[in-house]
């Protein structure tokens, strides 16, 4: 009996927190355009890590970790697209469908980064005596993993200093 009355209660008008960007509709789209741009640097590193074609990433241990990484990216463009159509106040909906999966999907690819991190070390640690020719490549994939890593955290100190939500 929960669901009797789902189409009065869907056309009513939501009452609900308003989160208030102290900001103007210009600068929100700066900060839209700027959020994206972050997700395509990103992005742009996550796949740059890919073509090195290193032997680790023939290791499913490697390799998996590195393809669930896509999934927080590609909910994070879907929240960045969102928030660039919202106004600078976000009604409950708006916010979780757009600032709020942004910022979930940074915290999921900031740890599956640093899980990339700790098992590509792992698998240096492991395979050193065979790595002498392919120790390059392995050290570059740590180098892009790492600077994803440090994206992702300016990116979570971006949008702490200009991205606060305020409720009405």
């Amino acid at each position: 009996m929960r669901y009797v009355d789902w189409v009065k209660n869907a056309e009513k008008a939501d009452v609900e927190n308003f989160y208030v960007l102290n900001c103007d509709q210009k600068k929100k789209q700066h900060l839209a355009l700027l959020n994206l741009c972050f997700g395509l640097v990103l992005l742009a590193f996550q796949l740059g890590a890919g073509f090195l074609n290193q032997s680790s990433s023939r290791t499913a241990w490697i390799f998996y970790p590195y393809i669930l990484a896509f999934l927080p990216l590609a909910y994070f463009f879907f929240g960045a697209c969102h928030f660039f159509f919202c106004s600078p106040a976000l009604s409950q909906k708006q916010y979780s469908a757009s600032l709020s999966r942004c910022k979930h999907s940074m915290g999921a690819l900031l740890v599956l980064s640093a899980l990339q991190i700790v098992l590509s070390l792992l698998y240096v640690f492991l395979k050193r005596q065979t790595l002498q020719q392919a120790l390059f490549r392995e050290l570059l994939y740590l180098a892009f993993l790492l600077l994803q890593t440090a994206i992702t955290v300016a990116y979570s100190v971006f949008f702490n200093k200009n991205l606060i939500n305020t409720p009405v």
